[in-house]
């Protein structure tokens, strides 16, 4: 049997960056994992290690930590709304004993890799017990929501963005045919002044997400496709808050 550990970076980009203090998580779900280590590098690299008891091999290791980090940069992504990479996998160490504890073989592999107005969320000590119990473990309902999120977020387009971010909307919030009606309603109990604007074409009132979106998919006099990305932008990020909230609602 092995022992050891793979390290991950996981590279933040655009929007929000990251400071994390140094703390560990439980991987419960793999008994061959003693626990993984995840700190900031720097405000746009996080590293995560996975430091493992007794492993059958390393390929067996290595489809466990791509797991288990893909894992953390989607959870990650979806606490603090961040441009997660996938994460990328660093340098290796793992030893093989015997059943007296000697060590007859070692593994090492080192790697290097380079990476290449923003706001920086610092998390601060006293956060850190929520936030592992947030990285530890998630309702198995949300964790493909979480991992859509991080796909959109990841997109430098705005308008890939909004739409995506609209789309689970529809899917969580609209209802039995995803209607835009229900989310609306969805939107308006979240945020209370959200802006609305009068829909001529049907007749009523909608929020101001309702109508970017519509702007994509319908021919809507005096919009242009600079206006409607110029709206999308100032209005994804609180967008992105409202699907976190659908998402959470999930057990």
């Amino acid at each position: 049997m092995l022992s050891g550990y793979l390290s991950y970076t996981i590279q933040i980009k655009q929007y929000h960056s990251l400071l994390l203090p140094e703390f560990s998580i439980a991987a419960s779900d793999y008994p061959a994992v003693d626990r993984v280590e995840i700190s900031s590098t720097d405000k746009w690299k996080i590293s995560v290690k996975v430091l493992f008891k007794q492993i059958g091999s390393i390929e067996e290791a290595n489809s466990i930590g791509s797991v288990i980090a893909s894992q953390v940069a989607d959870r990650l992504s979806f606490e603090y709304k961040l441009s997660a990479d996938d994460p990328i996998k660093g340098d290796d160490a793992f030893e093989e004993r015997d059943s007296d504890g000697i060590a007859h073989a070692v593994i090492m592999n080192h790697l290097s890799f380079a990476m290449a107005g923003h706001d920086t969320r610092s998390v601060e000590a006293s956060e850190v017990p929520q936030l592992q119990s947030t990285l530890e473990s998630a309702p198995p309902n949300r964790d493909p929501y979480i991992s859509q999120f991080r796909w959109i977020m990841r997109q430098e387009d705005p308008v890939a963005r909004f739409m995506h971010m609209y789309k689970i909307l529809l899917s969580l919030e609209g209802g039995p045919r995803h209607n835009q009606g229900p989310v609306d309603s969805f939107i308006q109990a979240e945020e209370s002044t959200v802006e609305m604007v009068h829909n001529s074409l049907l007749n009523r009132q909608e929020t101001i997400y309702t109508r970017l979106r519509n702007e994509v998919g319908h021919e809507i006099a005096g919009t242009t496709p600079a206006t409607t990305r110029q709206g999308m932008e100032q209005h994804i990020d609180k967008l992105a808050d409202h699907v976190k909230t659908a998402i959470s609602k999930l057990t």
